[in-house]
């Protein structure tokens, strides 16, 4: 249960992302990638580069993003 399933399914991508990372060096999955829990990453990685685009990622976001390995904008 969440206050707020917004966030809550960020930080769920955010760790897929981190897991992703340390098992393969970068953050840097396909788009269609599809992690064995059934989380959509690849979508999840190209939604939050198109927030970023579009000044809709909030900085502290943008800062954990660009803390993962290989990861760009």
């Amino acid at each position: 249960w969440a206050w707020n399933t917004f966030d809550a399914q960020w930080e769920r991508g955010f760790r897929e992302l981190q897991a992703y990372c340390a098992e393969h060096g970068a953050a840097t999955p396909g788009s269609k990638l599809v992690t064995a829990s059934g989380h959509r990453l690849g979508q999840w990685v190209s939604d939050q580069r198109k927030r970023h685009r579009a000044g809709q990622l909030n900085e502290e976001r943008r800062r954990r993003l660009e803390s993962l390995a290989g990861w760009s904008w």
